[in-house]
């Protein structure tokens, strides 16, 4: 619920300040809702909701979050998730897919089960694909629309954050009493980088942030 809230949150803010831009770029987002409509619901909640998410979680979650583990959790969860944002090539959106991510990331690190954000963002394209375009319907009626909706939408987020938190901090404490090392900041050594600095301008991640800023401005 945070997840989907604090998602749409974002939306109806870009939405509101980018009109034009954010509801092409939300057109090119739900590119199967025919499938929708015309009674493929199932099929397109796998092949447009649930198996992209259990693939994408694998590459941002599995693959980045331990790539840059090496340099403690608190840069993993933001270097995982910014990869996460850039792997969808969809400038207008990259606040919502980064904030998304970086839950996603919080989830699989306290959880220490990948499974737990395979089942989140499932559950986040789900909701998308199938609902988030009537909330886009009811904030274009009129100015009044869109702010009664991102009224409620704040209200449920700060509720959502809220229980959130409280579960993190709860997981967490239960890592601690285990006697678990906390591995989310490290220290850096003498005249080395800072860690966070270290993971930008490693190839890897250059040449994919270079691979994005080009189809962002084709795109």
């Amino acid at each position: 619920a945070f997840t989907i809230f604090g998602s749409m949150a974002l939306s109806l803010l870009l939405y509101k300040v980018f009109p034009a831009q954010f509801a092409a770029s939300a057109a090119n987002t739900y590119t199967g809702y025919t499938a929708v409509e015309s009674g493929g619901a199932v099929y397109a909640a796998l092949s447009l909701a649930v198996v992209p998410a259990v693939l994408e979680e694998f590459l941002c979650r599995g693959i980045a979050y331990n790539e840059y583990k090496t340099y403690g959790a608190v840069t993993a969860v933001f270097m995982s998730s910014l990869c996460f944002a850039m792997l969808h090539t969809n400038f207008i959106r990259l606040p919502i897919y980064l904030i998304t991510g970086v839950i996603l990331a919080l989830v699989a690190n306290a959880s220490g089960s990948i499974i737990a954000s395979m089942v989140v963002h499932s559950a986040h394209n789900v909701f998308v694909l199938f609902l988030e375009p009537y909330i886009y319907k009811i904030a274009a009626k009129s100015g009044a629309g869109i702010m009664l909706m991102m009224f409620i939408v704040i209200t449920l987020l700060l509720i959502f954050a809220i229980l959130f938190f409280a579960k993190l901090e709860s997981l967490y404490n239960e890592k601690a009493h285990s006697g678990e090392k906390s591995p989310l900041i490290r220290k850096k050594r003498d005249g080395e980088l800072p860690h966070f600095l270290q993971a930008v301008t490693s190839p890897t991640f250059v040449i994919l942030a270079v691979f994005y800023i080009v189809l962002s401005i084709i795109g």
